[in-house]
């Protein structure tokens, strides 16, 4: 499976390219299904968001163009517009599902700063800092599945379950504050 970039700036989405790239860092957890993927969304000149999610959620993306992407999906917008109390140091838990399909997926979303994001996603991806975030994400990815396969040992449905009910009520959102993933 291949990942995808969005290349550009955050303020100019008709520009943006999505493109498939083998240049993803992958991350198997033993005993889930699925690898742990990571892509990148532009947010402004200096900073991005770097989303890590499990299984075969990108596959969604890649048909879709960036102004569908940006107009029709609530999760783009919604990481767009994320505010700092829903921002963990080491990332936060959003929920990822497609347009008319009741598929969904969890992943870690974190912010990547001091980055000209302007910059082609293939070059982009060799900084240092970045390389840095995405092992950061992965290791809240990593901490948020260890608690859940900690606390849930029926299996990941029944966590993803149980999630979701202690949400209160929160399954219309895409953000989940979970005190588990602040200063892992």
């Amino acid at each position: 499976m291949k990942s995808f970039f969005q290349a550009g700036t955050a303020t100019d989405y008709d520009a943006l390219a999505i493109t498939r790239s083998e240049k993803v860092i992958e991350l198997e957890f033993p005993g889930h299904e699925g690898s742990l993927f990571t892509y990148l969304l532009p947010k402004s000149d200096t900073t991005a968001w770097a989303v890590a999610c499990w299984g075969d959620t990108l596959d969604f993306l890649l048909d879709m163009n960036p102004r569908e992407i940006t107009d029709n999906w609530p999760f783009m917008a919604s990481l767009m517009d994320a505010g700092s109390n829903k921002v963990y140091e080491n990332g936060a838990l959003v929920r990822i599902q497609a347009p008319d399909n009741d598929e969904m997926r969890w992943g870690i979303m974190t912010e990547v700063s001091d980055m000209d994001v302007q910059k082609n996603a293939a070059n982009l991806w060799g900084f240092p800092q970045l390389l840095k975030a995405i092992e950061v994400v992965h290791q809240a990815s990593a901490k948020m599945y260890k608690e859940l396969k900690d606390n849930q040992p029926k299996g990941w449905e029944q966590a993803q379950k149980a999630l979701l009910e202690r949400c209160e009520g929160a399954e219309e959102s895409l953000f989940f504050d979970f005190g588990f993933l602040q200063n892992s």
